[in-house]
């Protein structure tokens, strides 16, 4: 499944299923309760799995870039809300990167996925990248930075706190049990 607590908790969540297809009318209404949409990715096993670690690199990225982007224009001496602003209704925006931005903007922190998560998607992520014979320097970066982040205290905040490694704060040393 595609999406955050909230859209799971309002029953929107994108459900990423694959197996046989006499199968799906049989659990059409099951999928139904939990989200609003049902992509049925094909009949192999696990290519729902494949896809939404394809969907969270993406998501991963964007946030990542985000607080980098943000954080920079911080140490430039601009005001971060230009940053949203520059992109907004371009073709590089994203409700994503307004939201994330934002929220990273802000200092809100308050977890629809926590950052601790997203280091396990990352690393999972990260092992299908290298399975698949792929160039894994960017899904490494935006890895570590995740992971530096929680090192340093904040796996329970939401994933926008990877800013906080961004910007070089806090502790460098596993505070929070994460490798």
């Amino acid at each position: 499944m595609l999406g955050t607590r909230q859209p799971a908790e309002q029953g929107t969540l994108t459900v990423l299923a694959a197996g046989p297809e006499e199968l799906r009318e049989r659990v059409a209404p099951v999928f139904a309760a939990v989200g609003s949409r049902t992509l049925w990715v094909s009949e192999r096993p696990g290519d729902g799995h494949r896809l939404k670690l394809t969907a969270n690199a993406w998501i991963l990225s964007i946030t990542a870039a985000a607080a980098q982007s943000v954080a920079l224009a911080d140490r430039l001496g601009l005001d971060p809300r230009l940053f949203l602003k520059a992109i907004a209704g371009a073709p590089a925006d994203s409700a994503y990167a307004q939201l994330k931005g934002r929220n990273m903007i802000e200092g809100v922190f308050e977890p629809a996925f926590a950052l601790g998560g997203a280091v396990k998607d990352a690393e999972l992520i990260l092992d299908t990248v290298r399975g698949a014979g792929l160039d894994e320097r960017l899904i490494r970066a935006v890895h570590d930075q995740f992971r530096s982040a929680a090192r340093a205290g904040h796996a329970e905040e939401d994933m926008a706190a990877v800013i906080r490694a961004t910007r070089g704060e806090g502790s460098r040393t596993a505070r929070s049990g994460l490798p």
